[in-house]
């Protein structure tokens, strides 16, 4: 019965490396040569080139029909028919349990080296961040540290733990790009590749992860001031929680330690929390787009992203709420904050002033205003018009509140014989005890209204 393909690959070998890569969802599979391998003919290293395809990726191809390409024609033949010499022969073998084991239905067909020139490009990649340390070390440290129990940056020939993360898909492999996994789960065992240094140190922060790190001693690196204090020489201690890790492994005290996150996390509101995460994952993205450290961040970093935020014209409230997210992450994870540093609180200040909103004082009332007011409400036989003057000049006089004006009633007030003065009751606010004067703290002067 015919049958479509659901899985298609090509494959291919280099003298360095071999490749291949599964049509439309693009997973890459990419291996470097023993120099064993390397002496080894074309024909098993394409060969071999299957057979490590497919065990990079059996996972995702168990129980369907594959459809490989190679631009080999012996390869498909030993693949069909096996072949008369043994080392050709054993590869051919592990093909076929590789298939039965996972019911693979294998079809392997020959293309032109023209048409297969996206495997033959990757099988030419060559490595060359491609370093490790010895067993012996390894053992070493696994002896001081360990067990470790994760090899965060491996691949199948220099791995030194069955748990490893790869750069590419490779046979054995627990996951592509280390990155995309939390790492403390693990106590972890990092070897990364040199431009990935100062990345997996940032990685372990944001995961409060453990383990050992190993890195060249380069001291002109870029990464070395993150290792080592330049003006002590001593190394940098990177975490707060640094200094809980003698306590962690005694059973009294490692209960303690495991709710000092959410003890820390309620001295704020919960809103608060969630707008801070929010607000430092946006800070979080644009030191990734410009390739910038962001766990911890320097000083200058945090200064160029408050200035530009500052250059948007942003509201003061969202330029607070942008410094303070950074500034309470780098409390919660590290001894020495960037946001002490004064230059940049000088900025924060300067922001604050220029995108502030200038607050326009309402000009006091005058004489002149009231007369005006008089002019055109007072002439009038309308009830409510005079009403308005009355209040007017009653809260200019007396400087009464508007609640105060709102509460008078006619009981409060009291007329002399003359109807020049008036009396009114006071109440008990601080104003209205200032204005009283001394007379039994009960009764106000408001003044000669004629004079108004």
């Amino acid at each position: 019965m015919f049958r479509l393909p659901e899985r298609i690959i090509y494959s291919d070998a280099s003298e360095y490396a071999g490749a291949g890569f599964t049509v439309g969802d693009n997973h890459i599979v990419h291996f470097m040569w023993d120099k064993e391998d390397r002496i080894k003919s074309s024909t098993w290293r394409e060969l071999k080139a299957v057979k490590n395809i497919l065990e990079s990726l059996q996972l995702m191809l168990c129980g369907k029909l594959i459809k490989l390409y190679t631009d080999n024609q012996n390869v498909v033949k030993i693949v069909q028919k096996g072949s008369m010499k043994l080392d050709l022969q054993v590869i051919a073998l592990d093909i076929f349990h590789i298939c039965l084991n996972n019911n693979i239905v294998l079809e392997v067909e020959w293309i032109p080296r023209n048409e297969n020139t996206c495997a033959d490009a990757l099988s030419k990649i060559f490595d060359f961040d491609d370093w490790g340390v010895s067993q012996n070390i390894f053992n070493f440290f696994n002896s001081l540290w360990g067990p470790f129990t994760c090899d965060t940056f491996a691949d199948d020939r220099n791995k030194k733990l069955a748990v490893f993360f790869s750069k590419f898909f490779t046979p054995g492999t627990s996951g592509v790009d280390a990155f995309a996994y939390d790492w403390s789960k693990f106590n972890n065992w990092v070897v990364p590749p040199v431009n990935l240094i100062t990345r997996a140190i940032n990685h372990m922060q944001m995961c409060k992860a453990k383990g050992v790190l190993v890195v060249p001693k380069w001291k002109s690196a870029i990464f070395w001031p993150r290792i080592v204090d330049r003006f002590t020489d001593t190394y940098q201690k990177f975490s707060q929680w640094k200094q809980f890790e003698d306590y962690a492994n005694n059973p009294r005290l490692a209960s303690v330690i495991e709710v000092l996150p959410s003890i820390i996390e309620s001295s704020k509101a919960k809103s608060t929390n969630n707008k801070y995460r929010i607000y430092f994952e946006k800070f979080r993205k644009w030191c990734v787009l410009f390739g910038l450290q962001y766990s911890p961040a320097t000083s200058t970093t945090i200064s160029l992203y408050i200035g530009g935020l500052i250059q948007q014209g942003i509201s003061v409230s969202v330029l607070e709420a942008n410094y303070y997210s950074i500034k309470w992450h780098h409390d919660k994870n590290f001894k020495d904050n960037p946001c002490s540093d004064e230059f940049l609180s000088l900025i924060v200040e300067g922001g604050k002033r220029i995108l502030s909103k200038p607050i326009n004082k309402k000009e006091p009332v005058t004489p002149e205003i009231l007369q005006m007011i008089i002019s055109k409400y007072g002439i009038e036989n309308d009830l409510s018009s005079l009403r308005i003057c009355v209040l007017c000049l009653l809260g200019f006089s007396g400087f009464l509140r508007y609640s105060e004006l709102a509460a008078i009633k006619a009981k409060h007030i009291t007329f002399f014989a003359n109807g020049t003065f008036f009396q009114l009751k006071a109440g008990n606010s601080p104003v209205r005890r200032i204005v009283e004067g001394e007379e039994n703290n009960q009764r106000a002067m408001l003044g000669k209204l004629d004079q108004t």
